[in-house]
């Protein structure tokens, strides 16, 4: 990545070409995986190529910069799991994502219980599953390498569940 909205790339590492990113904004960070480069920047860029050359802008619903951009390889992870269907969407579970640390707090419902929480991917891929002993209002939980994306948290006690979909983004 190069500064100002500049994109360097080379076939060989000795011969460079320059090129404009697709949206003129600063690009800070540069990663591949699954065949796809992916470069984030100034103003919540997002920017996809499958060869370095090609752009395609996507949408990150950030407005400030993001400055780092990691690749997980999903499959990494054994447990497979849908996203359960027969949870309770709820306004009062609330997360917070930052830099692979959840912030998450509970509706007052469940203070005070034990709590089993699960983090699932967009497709339904477990990516962490955590036991809270004594559900208090607000607890940390750290998820290492969570990649940027959408994802579900479903939290239950003995006898409700609730769920909330978030966004990962740096």
């Amino acid at each position: 990545m190069g500064a100002g909205g500049v994109i360097l790339s080379s076939p060989n590492g000795v011969t460079w070409t320059s090129q404009t990113s697709p949206t003129g904004e600063h690009l800070n960070s540069v990663t591949y995986g699954d065949s796809q480069y992916i470069a984030v920047g100034n103003n919540g860029t997002v920017v996809t190529s499958p060869d370095a050359i090609n752009w395609a802008i996507k949408s990150s619903g950030a407005v400030t910069a993001l400055n780092s951009v990691i690749w997980i390889d999903t499959s990494l992870y054994t447990a497979t799991k849908p996203v359960p269907k027969s949870v309770t969407p709820n306004t009062n579970l609330k997360v917070q994502a930052r830099n692979s640390l959840l912030t998450i707090s509970l509706p007052s419902s469940m203070l005070g219980k034990a709590v089993d929480l699960a983090v699932y991917t967009a497709s339904g891929r477990e990516v962490v599953k955590k036991r809270i002993q004594r559900g208090v209002d607000r607890f940390i939980v750290s998820v290492p390498n969570l990649a940027l994306g959408t994802y579900v948290l479903a939290v239950k006690d003995g006898t409700q569940k609730r769920a909330v979909r978030f966004v990962v983004m740096r």
